[in-house]
């Protein structure tokens, strides 16, 4: 009974090492347009998002940051709260500037809008937990950016 226990506690923690350390095909990606996400490309897109947040974190006005990026596009979405909010348009054009700083040959999109800032981070949340195609990513961004601007 105590030897049989053994094996199956043996078994519980092998069989998860390998469940676990399986590795990600790239040629699954290749014919179905999907992102992996160790692709240079989707990595790219990461840290041009994160250095926008990143800059625009330093503003004491913001609340929260969500950003996205595809191409030469940045979309950023901004939280401010309290008596900041009077000032939208001022911290939304020194956020742009801050973000056009460091990222010069990109177009920033920033928007201070609620729901604007909870597309942005469920588009976050989904490309960090699937694999979505680049036209997928850029469907949801284009439409972000008509509600940007409507």
């Amino acid at each position: 009974m105590f030897r049989l226990l053994k094996i199956c506690l043996l078994l519980l923690m092998i069989v998860p090492m390998f469940i676990g350390c399986q590795t990600v095909d790239e040629e699954q990606y290749e014919g179905s347009g999907m992102i992996a996400l160790h692709n240079k490309e989707f990595q790219d897109f990461k840290n041009k998002a994160d250095g926008a947040k990143r800059e625009v974190r330093q503003m004491e006005q913001v609340d929260r940051v969500r950003a996205v990026a595809i191409d030469n596009d940045i979309y950023v979405g901004l939280a401010v709260s309290g008596f900041d909010r009077f000032f939208l348009k001022d911290i939304r054009k020194s956020a742009q500037d801050q973000v056009k700083k460091k990222y010069k040959k990109e177009n920033v999109h920033v928007s201070t809008d609620r729901k604007i800032e909870m597309e942005l981070e469920d588009i976050e949340r989904e490309l960090h937990t699937k694999n979505m195609s680049k036209d997928q990513l850029r469907k949801k961004l284009d439409k972000v950016e008509e509600d940007m601007k409507g």
